[in-house]
């Protein structure tokens, strides 16, 4: 179980669709490539101008896909707690509002199913207890290039102790084909560099 608090903006949070969908793609891949992705909540559905883009390599995500949109939040829950429990899926879903009793149960799910589940929260919810395994915090930056840049940070890792903040930070920028790619970082201290000499 782990969770992944999303960007806000125009007084709404979003969650960080591509970094979902990379993963996602990444937990497929670790578990053969065969197995279904199942998105729970319309706010976090992948949106189809990243999977249909061409050369996209997230597109095999569409076809190994469903969408489950629940009606209310226990509706969800079920859902999610459903989902967790059959082998073979990756489980995507809108994690919004969930105390460390939900957490609890869907970490329970997970472990009963052998499922990967990937949680998108509010940050409002940050302070919100849970016993997901990872807690990663995804925030906007400015990019010195026309594509979106994101930095991640690695807020708690179950088992792993405090070490350096900037191990624990990457931060990404959207390619032409709509995938991620890691900043070096002596490409951003050299960006940092220029900006401040100007």
């Amino acid at each position: 179980l782990h969770e992944w608090f999303g960007l806000m903006g125009e007084g709404r949070w979003t969650p960080p669709h591509l970094l979902l969908a990379h993963v996602t793609l990444q937990a497929r891949a670790a578990g053969g490539g065969q197995g279904w992705c199942l998105w729970i909540g319309r706010r976090i559905w992948p949106r189809p101008h990243a999977l249909l883009r061409p050369g996209s390599l997230l597109a095999p995500l569409l076809g190994r896909s469903l969408m489950f949109d629940a009606t209310s939040p226990a509706d969800r829950l079920f859902a999610i707690d459903a989902a967790l429990r059959t082998p073979g899926l990756v489980v995507i879903a809108d994690g919004s509002r969930l105390d460390i009793a939900s957490t609890r149960r869907l970490q329970l799910a997970a472990e009963a199913g052998g499922t990967f589940a990937l949680l998108a929260r509010p940050p409002e919810d940050f302070r919100t207890l849970s016993v997901a395994a990872t807690r990663w915090r995804v925030t906007s930056e400015v990019s010195s290039t026309a594509h979106p840049r994101f930095r991640v940070e690695l807020v708690r890792c179950k088992g792993l102790h405090r070490n350096d903040p900037h191990q624990r930070t990457a931060l990404l920028e959207r390619t032409h084909a709509g995938t991620l790619l890691a900043v070096p970082a002596d490409v951003r201290l050299r960006h940092h560099a220029a900006a401040a000499a100007s």
